[in-house]
């Protein structure tokens, strides 16, 4: 497990505040509600905003081309590092949110740069950030004047240089911008802390992180025997009803009636994908019940993925669908996601081939996996890896260095247990995981996921906590103790708190 923390992360906004030297009014956005608020600007054309009312400076000369791309590369740099704001470009406006403009400053050069903003009740309610023509040297002069002007429209204060860490708000910085800009440890940790923004959880999902789905989860799993010549092979896939819940119901529909079993591969073609469904067993034909309109997703045609097969309607699928042989993304977006093949893929690479094949093989029966929910399972003295799952109510762990890997592993409404005080054990939450709710005392600790999962931890006060790693996958993630992991959630000093402790931040996808 990785210990590389960012290491401002868990600062509270005191530890910022105290470098800022100028500049630091405590005026912030008006973030308080949950949705995030959009936050206009523009290059006008002819004059900028004041805080003097009726009062305007004039525009000395407009922004090049260039000059635009530079402010809208610092302004992307802020917006990818908070979540609680949106920036978004309104053409030549000289009533946005905030306005940037060439005007005269001093004439004295210096490359700095100034802004003004009008506020109300420590909110901004506009904002102007102007330049001097004279003082632009450098494309790089820009982007450092840009960064740290808007760091201070959005509430940040001025920082002396100094040699402790590197921010776009010190005053002046040596450090040479990319054309892609990333704010530093520093200052994604200011931001995200003066607006009370968890590092850790998001309303949205990652989308360069592949969502992980359920391991075992009981009515969304499904068996499938198919013939491989004169053998059966049996094919595990696990259906996707957060992402097509239409397509998965019908199917579950058809498979408890046995719609499924007997029906051939009446279309297996090599490198691409094999395709069933077809009651005519010839490609025509589907069910009784009604077509499914496409439930696109995000979701990509990686191997083994099950889509429904359609005519060129988008919202024709009913019956018919295909498993893939390798990666297709030509497909992403056009064929409905169902399901992804969990084992058994082997048996799949094995059917025979043809548009239909000369000896089709077949579904010999198709059928949803029982679920069955037992009590404690002890596991080993070894280094365990445990994937939480519906198989018990009870995970306790024995010696060894255990890792619980826990997401949206569990049957609907039900609730595990963990239980593990020998070794160093650790409880892993993967990127994309979806936390509804979450309760703390000083020594456990109640995570409830979508649709009444839930999982105790007790004694969490001697867990370490990993976030965003995967072990099924090699993705390290962030080690956290249980204060700090109990922290992101908005709780303080839950190590010395006497009560039941709910999570502030809520209905987040862990980042």
């Amino acid at each position: 497990m990785s210990s590389n923390i960012n290491p401002y992360l868990l600062k509270n906004d005191n530890f910022f505040i105290k470098n800022f030297y100028d500049d630091y009014f405590g005026v912030l956005w008006n973030t308080s509600n949950t949705e995030t608020i959009i936050i206009t600007y523009s290059f006008p054309s002819k004059e900028l905003k004041t805080i003097t009312e009726g009062v305007t400076d004039k525009i000395s000369r407009i922004f090049s081309d260039s000059e635009k791309a530079l402010i809208n590369n610092s302004i992307n740099a802020w917006d990818n590092a908070i979540d609680k704001i949106e920036f978004r470009l309104v053409n030549d406006n000289s009533e946005a949110d905030i306005t940037f403009g060439l005007t005269y400053i001093d004439g004295k050069g210096g490359g700095k740069a100034g802004w003004s903003a009008g506020q109300s009740s420590k909110l901004f309610v506009f904002a102007t950030i102007y330049f001097e023509a004279d003082d632009i040297i450098s494309s790089n002069d820009l982007v450092q004047m840009s960064l740290a002007s808007i760091g201070n429209v959005l509430g940040l204060g001025d920082i002396e240089a100094t040699d402790s860490f590197v921010s776009v708000m010190e005053k002046p910085t040596s450090y040479l911008y990319p054309e892609n800009i990333i704010l530093g440890d520093y200052d994604v940790a200011m931001i995200k802390t003066l607006y009370n923004e968890s590092s850790f959880l998001s309303k949205d999902t990652n989308s360069s992180k592949k969502i992980l789905f359920s391991h075992d989860n009981s009515e969304n799993t499904v068996i499938m025997e198919v013939t491989n010549g004169d053998a059966i092979g049996t094919v595990k896939i696990e259906f996707l009803p957060k992402f097509a819940p239409n397509h998965v119901k019908q199917i579950q529909s058809l498979i408890e009636n046995n719609f499924y079993d007997g029906l051939l591969f009446h279309r297996v073609i090599e490198g691409f994908m094999a395709q069933t469904g077809s009651p005519n067993g010839d490609g025509t034909g589907g069910s009784s019940l009604p077509n499914i309109d496409s439930e696109f997703s995000l979701i990509t045609y990686e191997r083994g993925t099950v889509g429904m097969a359609r005519s060129n309607d988008a919202d024709s699928a009913n019956s018919q669908f295909f498993i893939t042989f390798q990666d297709y993304p030509s497909l992403d977006n056009e064929y409905t996601v169902f399901g992804k093949v969990l084992s058994g893929m082997e048996f799949i690479d094995a059917l025979q081939r043809g548009e239909p094949p000369a000896s089709p093989d077949s579904i010999v029966s198709m059928s949803i996996l029982e679920f069955k929910q037992y009590g404690t399972f002890n596991y080993s003295n070894n280094d365990d890896i445990i994937i939480a799952t519906s198989t018990h109510s009870t995970y306790r762990g024995l010696a060894g260095d255990d890792i619980y890997f826990i997401s949206h592993l569990l049957k609907e409404n039900e609730k595990i247990s963990i239980i593990d005080t020998e070794g160093y054990n650790t409880i892993q939450l993967p990127s994309n995981t979806y936390i509804d709710s979450a309760i703390f005392t000083k020594d456990a600790a109640q995570l409830i996921f979508e649709s009444g999962r839930q999982v105790t931890i007790n004694g969490a006060d001697k867990f370490n906590y990993n976030l965003s790693g995967n072990v099924t996958s090699n993705e390290e993630g962030v080690d956290l103790s249980f204060s700090d992991f109990a922290l992101i959630f908005g709780i303080e000093n839950i190590l010395t708190s006497d009560f039941v402790e709910d999570a502030v931040f809520t209905d987040m996808y862990i980042v």
